[in-house]
């Protein structure tokens, strides 16, 4: 009974961090009842918003190039990728205190456990059940889900630095982070990368007047977009 007041603190703490991810989403049929020059799927029904949100469009899988390939085709590269990009983004020293805190905690700590359960399901499964190639195209869609593993793995590298002292510690954390900022903000850095733009004033240069530009992928479709309607070139197009 004491813990009850308690219990509904929690569930509503929740509750909150729930429906703030959650507004993401809400937000779709209410920007598109306002009838946006841009509006994907157009979700502001019910039918149109589950629609969207579960993107049926792409069938049981993240893109319709999964429909190509088995799971052997696919599960090794991408899991070979995975490990490597977990490997080099939290460097290899810190990637060692990661399977320090994994083995420390598997043993002792619920919370780790718990997380590592997710790392398995939300990386490697998920891997699995994707069926997506390991080319440029498919490991952009497939990066993007890297965060939720990432994410448990910083806490293993957390635990594994438990029974360091702060002195010692705080001092690699440091060495860790520069070392990411040194050797990965050349290939980061998209300052002078222009291609998009350039590509979409290409499309309207090598276009007639009252032209119809049809085009199959969203990045592409993006680029012309951002120029045509935000810039406001190509009015005629």
């Amino acid at each position: 009974l004491h813990s009850f007041p308690a219990r509904r603190s929690s569930d509503l703490r929740a509750a909150v961090f729930f429906l703030t991810g959650l507004r993401v989403s809400l937000s779709l049929p209410v920007r598109s009842a306002s009838n946006p020059p841009i509006d994907w799927a157009d979700p502001q029904t019910l039918h149109q918003f589950i629609y969207s949100v579960t993107r049926k469009a792409y069938g049981h899988g993240l893109d319709k190039i999964s429909e190509f390939y088995t799971v052997g085709d696919t599960f090794f590269k991408q899991f070979a990728v995975f490990s490597k990009e977990l490997f080099y983004q939290f460097t290899p020293l810190l990637f060692l205190f990661g399977l320090l805190g994994l083995y420390r905690g598997l043993k002792k700590n619920l919370l780790i456990r718990a997380l590592f359960i997710l790392f398995i399901v939300t990386g490697p499964f998920f891997l699995y059940i994707s069926r997506m190639p390991a080319n440029p195209h498919a490991l952009v869609i497939v990066e993007a889900a890297y965060l939720i593993p990432f994410f448990c793995f910083f806490v293993f590298i957390a635990y594994g630095f438990k029974k360091i002292p702060a002195k010692a510690a705080v001092p690699v954390a440091i060495s860790a982070a520069l070392f990411l900022l040194w050797t990965n903000f050349p290939r980061l850095n998209n300052r002078g990368n222009f291609f998009a733009r350039d590509w979409a004033e290409n499309v309207f240069g090598s276009t007639p007047r009252d032209s119809t530009v049809l085009l199959r992928k969203d990045v592409q479709l993006f680029s012309v977009w951002y120029e045509n309607i935000l810039k406001g070139r190509r009015k005629d197009s």
